[in-house]
């Protein structure tokens, strides 16, 4: 034993990507989305109606219905240091199937306790071996809310408000 900590492909990791993204939607101070997701993460590593793919169940099941926030995919974008920090995103790497969710310049892993600086590097101790980029990834982007204009009806709606809906027990 070299001493070196366990990389991330070395453990089971079927938790990464509710794991990664319920950390970024926390960091960024969303923690009704964090705890959607949180509460959601056996049906996402289940992934039943999406044919196992973990990514879609998380963006489209979870966080696009269930909460705020629409789900834009990733275009163009080969290399995650090149992410708009701006929003929560989430990218598969390669080579793998491993993923991480990205914010403020920072890496959300569900194997770490702690957020890492963005860096090849760090993408590297995350994968478990060399980063080569990434596969695919969503960012979101928050859903416009219904408002009425000021004066229009007394009482607005139960149905516009911006946080998460209750998920049914």
């Amino acid at each position: 034993d070299s001493g070196k900590k366990k990389s991330a492909t070395s453990r089971v990791k079927q938790d990464c990507v509710p794991g990664g993204l319920s950390k970024a939607f926390k960091y960024a101070g969303d923690v009704e989305t964090a705890t959607t997701i949180t509460a959601m993460e056996d049906a996402i590593i289940k992934a039943e109606d999406t044919n196992g793919d973990r990514m879609t169940a998380a963006t489209q099941n979870v966080v696009f219905k269930l909460c705020k926030y629409e789900p834009r995919k990733l275009k163009g974008v080969k290399c995650a240091l090149q992410i708009d920090p701006a929003y929560v995103t989430i990218v598969t790497l390669k080579p793998g199937n491993h993923s991480v969710s990205l914010y403020k310049g920072l890496i959300f892993d569900s194997a770490e306790r702690e957020p890492l600086p963005l860096a090849r590097e760090n993408l590297t101790h995350c994968l478990g071996a060399e980063y080569e980029g990434i596969k695919r990834g969503y960012f979101f982007v928050s859903q416009p809310t219904k408002k009425r204009p000021a004066g229009e009806g007394e009482n607005s709606s139960p149905n516009s408000s911006p946080v998460c809906k209750k998920q049914k027990a």
